[in-house]
């Protein structure tokens, strides 16, 4: 279907300065093209005729050459149908003005001059840009560099998108901006062929087009110069100056060597390439490190704005901010939200036109530029070994939460509202990013004014909500503490409770004082049957070193993809040692089966990274296991203490029966009852919990000795069942 320029509502064609300026260009444009000998067709005279206003001199002048010819009489059928042109409406030419030299080619030759004489007549016109227009080639200019010849092609992109019967010729008739018209589009530009295949390569790096074979057009953000008059708004879509809090640099958890090296990169010369990665979870303080070197430094700064858009888009707002960057000694440009850019995928035609603009942009002399992304580990290996240094910013582990928890309250003058306990709660309940802790803390004092006791309560009412956001809607698990009627009297194991915290605690001690553990001294194997304590002691000791204690089942650490079990396996020691914690791994004869047995390589694999995690632990790592029978005999003496778990011994079900159950009664036990108890072999304080949570479940208070022990025979009885029938599909 052919397409038509529209006329505004009056009836006449728009005479503003912006559209006047752009029909002397087009009239220009087609003015050369004329000279190729281009083909007259419905679109070419409707965008004449926009232009131009009309096209009665065409009209005039082919009744003139008509009459001309000889004998006269012939000719009388063209001259009629001319005339009958003259009554057919603007929108409607075009397609007659076709038909008619479809029918008559005699008059091309004489059709062609005549369009293009009055093309060359509105183009000597001369007429300086309007201001919108002046405007966008400045900017084309100072944020991207451009020289004439590469403006006067961004403007009739402009152009061409702006006027519909622009667009409708020189895009979808001709096909100037596909590969096979590139002759045409230099032409009309007065320019080479290959100059204007440079300049649309350059367009193309620079993000301002998006340049392809079958069309080149302007982005978004780009057309944006044109028409948004406020020149701060615009230069801002592209980049901002680095603003925000800044922090004393020894506030981050970053190692005074890696600080000293990136400041000492920032002090070099500008021309020559900085380009420095920051990475690491959401929440880790990366932003605002960046803010805290350029205000250490005492260097300006640019930030790219957010992403709004296409890919090209963060081209153009990287090319304009690290031009506007250059122009102050020693600035940088940071990226933020990096990821789009840096990760190029290697099976995506796009990707990879994508990682040969990065790896150019990378190498480009006098690029200064801080990258922020969350992860890495999608990032090609030539991109990686582009950066010239790259800092790892670990999630806050408890130390540091605790830290910068002070510091935000402090900071905010309200740190007398929350005690040391308080404090140390917060830090270990809360694994929040320092941005919800500044959040939480300036709300809870706004909301709380002068009352000292509601302030905390507010900051944890912010704090989950936070984390319920986090979770869907779903509540935060608590973690689990020792319970308060806990006693490590009631569990049976080789050696004594007392002596293994005695042990464990003179450790402790030497790593407080800044001692350095040898690598897997402080790994426990607690093996024994079920239920009899292994990680509730596992949670006292923690408590008695005053240390959080993770509790990581086998399952969370289970992957679906190959390699993800034994990433997190290394991140769950990771963690640990970093926040100074007690690591309990339940379940751990699942990665620790004998490797002959495996029936994948993976499966080896997995058995193998944990081996090496107890390897170099320095830190506190118990594992917990039902079977030791089942574990691989090298993972065996990886652990530097194994303590087997037994069966309640008569003084701990004594111990177990009077801490937790005697208290459910008010009678006092008979001899017979309490024979009767102490000569029961099989039984562990899980039992007893058990039976307590049933009894507290049908009613409480006033239970009787007897039913009690029933209970616990029940328990014990279970046990031995299933001993003597052997245990699902194992029997």
């Amino acid at each position: 279907m052919r397409r038509m320029f529209r006329r505004s509502n009056s009836g006449s064609i728009d005479s503003t300065p912006e559209s006047r300026y752009a029909r002397i260009k087009t009239a220009g444009w087609l003015m050369r093209l004329f000279d190729k000998r281009i083909v007259l067709s419905s679109e070419l005279f409707a965008c004449t005729a926009w232009c131009l206003g009309g096209l009665d001199f065409c009209l005039q002048g082919l009744i003139k050459e008509a009459a001309s010819y000889t004998p006269v009489s012939k000719n009388e059928d063209e001259m009629a149908t001319l005339e009958e042109l003259k009554r057919v409406s603007l929108y409607n030419l075009g397609n007659a003005l076709e038909d008619f030299l479809q029918e008559h080619p005699r008059h091309h030759k004489s059709a062609r001059a005549l369009l293009q004489a009055e093309c060359r007549e509105m183009h000597s016109t001369r007429m300086k840009r309007p201001r919108s227009y002046a405007m966008a080639a400045k900017r084309l200019e100072e944020l991207f560099g451009l020289d004439r010849e590469s403006v006067d092609l961004c403007e009739f992109l402009f152009i061409n998108r702006s006027f519909e019967p622009v667009e409708s010729y020189f895009e979808d008739n001709l096909q100037a901006m596909r590969f096979g018209g590139i002759d045409f589009l230099a032409h009309m530009l007065g320019i080479t062929a290959s100059r204007c295949r440079n300049i649309l390569r350059e367009l193309a790096y620079l993000g301002i087009a998006e340049v392809d074979r079958r069309f080149v057009a302007l982005e978004d953000s780009i057309r944006d110069l044109w028409t948004e008059s406020d020149s701060t708004r615009v230069s801002q879509s592209f980049c901002r100056p680095l603003e925000g809090e800044a922090l004393p640099l020894e506030n981050f958890s970053i190692p005074a060597e890696q600080v000293e090296h990136v400041r000492a990169l920032l002090r070099q010369p500008s021309d020559r390439p900085m380009h420095i990665l920051l990475y690491g979870a959401p929440g880790t303080g990366k932003t605002t490190f960046a803010r805290s070197l350029a205000a250490a430094e005492g260097i300006p700064a640019w930030s790219v704005s957010p992403p709004q858009g296409a890919d090209n888009d963060r081209r153009a707002q990287l090319t304009a901010g690290v031009r506007i960057a250059s122009q102050n000694d020693k600035a940088f440009l940071l990226v933020d939200e990096a990821e789009r850019i840096l990760d190029c995928d290697m099976f995506s035609r796009e990707k990879n036109v994508d990682k040969a603009w990065l790896n150019t942009f990378l190498e480009k002399p006098g690029q200064r530029v801080l990258w922020i992304t969350n992860h890495v580990h999608h990032l090609e290996g030539a991109v990686r070994r582009r950066f010239h240094f790259s800092i790892h910013f670990e999630p806050l582990g408890s130390r540091e939460r605790s830290a910068m928890w002070r510091q935000i309250l402090e900071r905010r003058g309200v740190l007398n509202r929350v005690n040391d306990a308080e404090l140390t709660e917060l830090s270990r309940t809360y694994d929040v990013p320092a941005s919800v802790m500044e959040m939480s803390v300036t709300q809870a004092a706004a909301l709380t004014g002068r009352k000292r006791s509601a302030f905390v309560p507010a900051l944890r009412r912010v704090v989950d909500s936070y984390e319920t956001l986090l979770r869907d809607g779903g509540k935060q698990r608590k973690k689990i503490a020792v319970a308060p009627h806990y006693d490590p009297k009631g569990v049976s194991l080789e050696g004594s409770v007392d002596t293994l915290v005695n042990k464990l605690s003179r450790v402790d001690r030497m790593l407080r004082s800044g001692g350095e553990l040898n690598a897997g001294a402080a790994t426990m194997l607690f093996y024994g049957p079920p239920g009899t304590g292994k990680t509730a002691l596992a949670r006292y000791l923690a408590d008695r070193l005053d240390r959080e204690c993770k509790v990581v089942r086998a399952s969370d650490l289970l992957g679906p993809y190959v390699g993800m079990t034994e990433a997190n396996i290394a991140e769950a020691f990771r963690d640990a040692e970093r926040d100074d914690a007690v690591l309990v791994i339940d379940e751990a004869d699942s990665f620790l089966f004998p490797r002959e047995k495996a029936a994948h390589s993976w499966e080896t694999t997995q058995v193998n990274e944990f081996l090496t995690a107890l390897e170099e632990c320095r830190g506190f790592c118990i594992c917990t296991s039902n079977r030791r029978e089942n574990m691989d005999q090298a993972a065996m003496r990886r652990f530097s203490h194994k303590i087997a778990f037994t069966y309640s011994k008569p003084e701990q079900v004594q111990a177990l029966y009077d801490a937790l159950l005697a208290p459910l009664t008010s009678e006092p036990m008979s001899k017979e009852l309490e024979t009767e108890l102490l000569a029961m072999r099989r039984l562990t304080p899980g039992d007893f919990h058990a039976v307590r949570s049933r009894m507290l479940f049908d009613g409480g208070k006033g239970v009787e000795h007897h039913v009690l022990l029933e209970g616990l025979r029940n328990e014990q009885e279970l046990k031995l069942d299933i001993d003597r029938r052997g245990m699902g599909f194992l029997k």
